[in-house]
């Protein structure tokens, strides 16, 4: 893990805490060279990739828009109402994002350019990934003020945002497995000076 001086660092957190801003005072800040699991898993959703069929011989042609790709909306909406239809979910996808990523690393790792690697996402402690980072992130930010930048940001319902913070990680389980908890309740340079005072 160690070779070629990169630290690996694992950012997560519930929905709204501020994952993605981390992310990208990591990027601008200290040059780190990024990986956000969403994006990878929305990768190999798309037709001809390795989840794709898997997720339509569970789901059905249903959750499938005209052009034959996948809804996601109505995917989200069908599994966060169900969690042994996530749990279906997450097994078709998480192990291939894993491995994808772990490529990813290794590729970036041989290249010797950059000092860190981020990898993002709000499933890192129970998708293996803490054997992967050197250390990992807990974005923490009060539930209440969550809320509110979903609502904001993504319109989200109440009862959206209350399915999916029901079946992501509770604050203890985040704290229990992080190395440092970065607190996101006010505003950007906040979050910055915290991040600059672990790095530096």
């Amino acid at each position: 893990m160690k070779q070629n001086k990169i630290k690996i660092i694992g950012i997560t957190g519930g929905i709204g805490s501020g994952k993605s801003e981390v992310v990208k005072i990591l990027a601008k800040d200290f040059k780190a060279y990024t990986i956000i699991a969403d994006d990878v898993a929305k990768r190999l959703s798309e037709k001809g990739n390795i989840s794709y069929q898997l997720i339509v011989d569970c789901f059905g042609s249903e959750i499938l828009l005209e052009n034959g790709d996948i809804d996601r909306s109505k995917l989200a909406e069908t599994v966060f109402k169900n969690n042994k239809r996530l749990s279906e979910l997450n097994a078709y996808v998480h192990p291939f994002v894993k491995e994808a990523i772990l490529k990813e690393v290794s590729d970036v790792k041989s290249g010797g350019v950059y000092a860190y690697i981020v990898i993002e996402a709000a499933l890192l402690v129970d998708d293996g990934f803490k054997d992967i980072c050197d250390e990992l992130w807990y974005i923490f930010s009060d539930e209440n003020i969550r809320r509110k930048r979903l609502k904001a940001s993504r319109n989200y319902s109440g009862d959206k945002i209350d399915s999916i913070i029901e079946n992501q990680p509770g604050e203890s389980a985040f704290k229990n497995a992080c190395d440092r908890i970065i607190i996101n309740n006010t505003n950007l340079e906040d979050l910055s000076r915290q991040i600059k005072e672990y790095l530096n």
